[in-house]
């Protein structure tokens, strides 16, 4: 054992006698609620004496308790224990405990001193007894009340109240504090099973759990209520059944909804069948959910089940004014009961039109059927009729009318097994035994790794269409094509072909940035190669201010043609992708780039923004951009839900300053009159690289000074407008 001091006392007697009185505890049992407690007594004499010693505690530790007697001689000089005085400590119901304590000697049979300097110690502290008779009963759905019995002499500072919904974990739901003996729970809703328990806390101290108790809230009604005839009966579904329902009742009604009667309380299982209902009436039928005196509201109404009859005709039909492929054809159609029984039976008849007789097929539940057919240039004609429960056939169908063809065929007039050029224009011909014209086509170019490199299709009776893809010089291509007339598409014809051509010479470009324009200057020239190759006819310029990542469209034109591009990067660099075309289509291409410097800031505007305004003097730029967000709350959440939209805005803010007369920088009118220039978008290119495309605002241009100079006086002014981008 482990045993805990609680302390000692010591007190002397005459001269040569002193006693020590311990006190240890040990065996907390909380289930028996009791503590050991045990008190050795010492002594130290120096003088020979027979002595007893004992225990007492105030009728605490036994008094006349088990004694012992020693004998000690002179000069012993050393403690001599009496020890084991032992009692059991019982804990009160709040779970504390304590006891006096003290030990007295007795020398040759007469009490020679008393110990009485009593010790009164607490023991440590367990748990209070348990709460009893924990109960609950149901206000309503949202309100369960709880009540409970506090054993005597127990004095709660509060109470734990755990709950577990439908089976699930436990979780806390109050904790009332005081020695409260009910509470209300106004949390719970309908259809679920709620799980309760509780146990007092007395300063910390939480006491064993109750048992638990149960109560359950109305069920909820069943989801979706469907009636189908079966026979002579009519089998009811109930699904999406609550979960701790014991019972339903089942109501029915003979006049669409119009009033209802209970045909039986208390059903347990699903489906239910109502046997051999009337013939007379039509049937819907309704449920509620039942637990002893909790009951649901009641199911939407099923569908409606009539009297046995014939089936409607059958609709649906498929193929109908469609040519099909000979061979095989799948006829389809979809059946239409009147009282809702599936379909039993079929009779399925085809004939070419105008024909003498009709050929029938038979069968029973498929709603296909699988026919072997020859092409005809004459259509196919047919119908179908059904039955269900009622012995009578539906009538015929509508007739569908279905064309039976020969497939047809497609071959590769162009290109042959070598091609010349990089436009590639494909043409097919035609074939279909019974005459029928082309409807649509298809086209796929491949590489010789049979990579995708461009598909195309259309519609109509067409034999050609030019790719827009360009193929290479001294490489391998598949081209395959495709055609239908209807529904009915031929198989791909395939062509392999191998390329040849010589491209014209390289272009030859010179030109750059030019400060006082605000633009790149190029010239393009026909490149000269040995031996001569192909004359250029066309030359096409091409931009990029991303490093290659996109291109822009500059101008298609001839060789020997000057021309400026106002919308190049103004300090950076700016690739100008020019390709040079021969009669054949063949190309060839060079990279042009050009580097620009300028610390000013751009102003573009007017038609292709060929008017441009120079803003050097301390130009000063400033960018706010932002994405479209908002911040939706939704029921049940305790924050905001963030949501980021496709709208993103960014917009320029520019200012610096102008002088009059300055030929650096833009006069104030040409400010103002590029500004108010009638076309929506203008431009700004920065000392920082960036060229943005936007709506220009208002320009505010407040003059700040004047300064003597040699042709008279000049104006110092401030600008600052702002750009927001825009699409171009």
């Amino acid at each position: 054992m482990a045993w805990t001091s609680l302390g000692a006392v010591r007190s002397s007697w005459q001269n040569d006698i002193s006693t020590l009185a311990r006190g240890y505890y040990d065996n907390i049992n909380t289930t028996a609620r009791t503590v050991d407690l045990t008190v050795d007594v010492y002594m130290s004499t120096t003088g020979g004496r027979s002595l007893t010693a004992n225990v007492s505690g105030n009728g605490y530790i036994g008094v006349d308790g088990p004694t012992s007697t020693r004998d000690f001689s002179a000069g012993a000089n050393a403690d001599t224990a009496f020890t084991n005085y032992s009692r059991t400590i019982s804990y009160n119901a709040n779970g504390e405990a304590s006891t006096t304590w003290g030990g007295w000697l007795r020398a040759n049979n007469v009490i020679a001193f008393d110990q009485t300097a009593y010790i009164t110690s607490s023991l440590p502290s367990i748990p209070p007894l348990a709460l009893t008779s924990l109960s609950v009963s149901r206000v309503s759905d949202g309100q369960q009340n709880l009540s409970w019995s506090i054993p005597g002499g127990v004095t709660n500072t509060e109470v734990v109240i755990q709950r577990r919904t439908n089976d699930g974990a436990w979780t806390q739901v109050g904790r009332p504090s005081g020695n409260v003996s009910s509470w209300s729970d106004t949390t719970t809703v309908a259809n679920r099973k709620y799980e309760y328990r509780v146990a007092g806390v007395r300063s910390g101290r939480q006491a064993a759990w109750t048992g638990t108790v149960v109560v359950y809230t109305t069920p909820a009604p069943p989801g979706v209520v469907s009636a189908e005839k079966v026979g002579s009966n009519i089998q009811v579904t109930a699904t999406d059944l609550p979960p701790y329902a014991t019972a339903y009742d089942v109501q029915e009604s003979t006049n669409g909804g119009g009033s209802w009667s209970t045909l039986q309380s208390g059903v347990t299982s699903w489906p239910w069948t109502h046997v051999s209902p009337s013939n007379a009436v039509t049937h819907t039928y309704r449920v509620r959910s039942t637990r002893g005196g909790l009951v649901s509201a009641y199911s939407d109404p099923s569908n409606t089940v009539a009297l046995l009859a014939p089936p409607n005709p059958p609709t649906g039909l498929v193929p109908n004014g469609v040519a099909v492929a000979a061979g095989t054809v799948r006829f389809q159609w979809v059946h239409n009961p009147v009282d809702t029984t599936a379909q039993t039976a079929y009779e399925l008849r085809h004939r070419l039109v105008g024909g003498p007789s009709w050929t029938t097929l038979s069968g029973t539940t498929a709603a296909y059927r699988d026919v072997s057919l020859t092409a005809s240039a004459t259509d196919r004609e047919w119908q179908v009729r059904t039955k269900g429960s009622h012995a009578s056939w539906s009538d015929w169908s509508a007739v569908a009318l279905v064309s039976v063809i020969t497939v047809p065929g497609v071959a590769v007039t162009q290109p042959g097994d070598t091609w010349g050029e990089p436009v590639l224009p494909v043409q097919w011909s035609w074939s279909q035994a019974e005459g029928r014209p082309q409807s649509a086509w298809r086209v796929r170019l491949f590489d010789v790794a049979l990579n995708l490199l461009e598909e195309r299709e259309g519609s109509g009776d067409v034999s050609s269409v030019t790719l827009n893809y360009r193929v290479a010089t001294g490489q391998t291509y598949i081209v395959e094509v495709q055609a239908a007339t209807g529904s009915v598409w031929s198989a791909w014809a395939s062509q392999q072909f191998d390329t040849l051509f010589v491209p014209p010479a390289v272009p030859d470009v010179s030109g750059g940035w030019t400060e006082p324009d605000g633009s790149v200057t190029l010239t393009v020239e026909e490149g000269v190669e040995d031996p001569a190759p192909p004359a250029t006819v066309s030359v096409t310029v091409e931009r990029s201010v991303d490093g290659g990542d996109t291109w822009e469209l500059v101008l298609v034109t001839v060789p020997g043609v000057t021309f400026s591009d106002g919308e190049s990067l103004s300090n950076g660099e700016t690739l100008y992708r020019v390709t040079a075309i021969a009669a054949s289509g063949a190309a060839s291409t060079v990279i042009y780039p050009v580097v620009a410097d300028s610390g000013a800031v751009w102003l573009s505007g007017g038609i292709g923004f060929s008017r441009t305004a120079r803003l050097p003097l301390n130009p000063t730029v400033r960018l706010r951009a932002s994405r479209v967000r908002s911040v939706e709350h939704y029921e049940g959440r305790t924050r905001g839900v963030g949501y980021a939209g496709e709208q993103t805005a960014l917009t320029v803010e520019v200012g610096g300053a102008l002088i009059d007369r300055d030929i650096s920088t833009a006069e104030v009118d040409g400010l103002i009159d590029l500004v108010q220039d009638d076309e929506p978008l203008h431009m700004i290119r920065d000392p920082d690289g960036r060229r943005i495309v936007g709506v220009i605002s208002d320009v505010n241009i407040p003059r700040k000074q004047a300064i003597a100079r040699t042709d008279g006086t000049a104006g110092v002014w401030e600008f600052s407008f702002s750009l927001e981008e825009t699409d171009r």
